[in-house]
């Protein structure tokens, strides 16, 4: 874990913030062709075909494939086009890193380069207090 969060502080570094947000947008999105997550990415897409919210309730399969005991990746619907992600019991290093939590927050933009969709991704909540940060996805259709 450390090792990640040194990598995450470097690359948000040496590119700068907005920069850095694309870095990642992009790297998961090369990520989804991967060994590791193809599969997943082929199942969900042939489930779902382009159905962002239907897609978007495999994302926990996905981060649990990406990370270890980085805590508890729940998913909400909150509209038809509009998800929440919260990720609880979060390690402390983790809870009070925020490169990390925008890397994470940048990154599930992914979910419209394979759904072709515009959306944002907004950290709406991160707590150093609280093991626990929430990221707001919302799209068109």
């Amino acid at each position: 874990m450390s090792v990640n969060l040194e990598l995450t502080d470097a690359i948000f570094r040496g590119l700068g913030d907005e920069p850095a947000d694309t870095f990642y947008q992009n790297w998961l999105k090369r990520q989804m062709s991967a060994p590791a997550f193809a599969g997943l990415v082929r199942t969900a897409l042939s489930l779902f075909r382009f159905d962002t919210g239907a897609i978007s309730k495999w994302i926990p399969k996905a981060f649990d494939l990406m990370y270890r005991d980085y805590g508890q990746l729940t998913i909400e619907p909150l509209g038809p086009l509009h998800v929440r992600l919260s990720l609880c019991s979060m390690p402390q290093e983790l809870a009070v890193h925020r490169n990390w939590q925008r890397s994470v927050a940048s990154g599930l933009h992914a979910l419209y380069f394979l759904t072709g969709v515009k959306g944002t991704t907004e950290l709406a909540r991160a707590s150093a207090t609280e093991p626990e940060m929430r990221v707001d996805l919302r799209w068109t259709t």
